[in-house]
């Protein structure tokens, strides 16, 4: 079942961000990496991948693991024909129910700050990214454009109404 769910999790993440964003499993070299990283995870028991069905076919599929008593979930996608239904929160409260019966101390949502998981918790948990680079030219621009990427992916990734709201709140602390 694990290539078959895994199938599933890529066709349906690459149907839900069509024509929106491109689906990072448009790229066969993170196909691979989740191939990989889930068999190594299986052979763990670690692997967490759910699938979701309805009528026999899948409408919501979620890939995590289970590490030191926490539920890490990491990517997390559904069938948009049933948005009205909020599979994706129906699908969640069952991970978490299952987090639960196995006596699982956390369940991690990861980075972002997607609105969904604020529904669900209202704990925030900072993550730091550190970045060295020698002192040289090359290495200042570097960092710099690594900073400009960041800031993009950051900003594509909310809403303009959140982007604009977050630039008020920037200038009415800043002044």
């Amino acid at each position: 079942e694990l290539q078959e769910h895994l199938q599933a999790l890529f066709e349906l993440h690459q149907k839900r961000w069509q024509g929106v964003d491109i689906s990072k499993f448009t790229i066969p070299a993170v196909r691979d990496f989740y191939k990989d990283v889930s068999k190594a995870f299986h052979e763990n028991n670690w692997l967490v991948l759910s699938v979701l069905t309805i009528d026999g076919k899948p409408a919501s599929v979620d890939w995590g693991f289970i590490y030191n008593d926490t539920l890490y979930d990491m990517t997390t996608t559904f069938d948009t024909s049933y948005s009205d239904y909020s599979i994706g929160n129906l699908h969640m409260m069952k991970l978490i129910e299952y987090g639960i019966q196995l006596g699982l101390k956390k369940y991690d949502f990861l980075k972002g700050d997607e609105k969904y998981k604020s529904h669900w918790t209202s704990g925030i948990t900072n993550n730091i990214q550190i970045t060295m680079t020698n002192r040289s030219l090359r290495g200042r621009l570097r960092l710099i454009l690594l900073k400009i990427l960041i800031k993009y992916t950051n900003i594509r990734k909310r809403t303009f109404r959140d982007n604009f709201e977050l630039l008020l709140k920037k200038m009415w602390h800043s002044g």
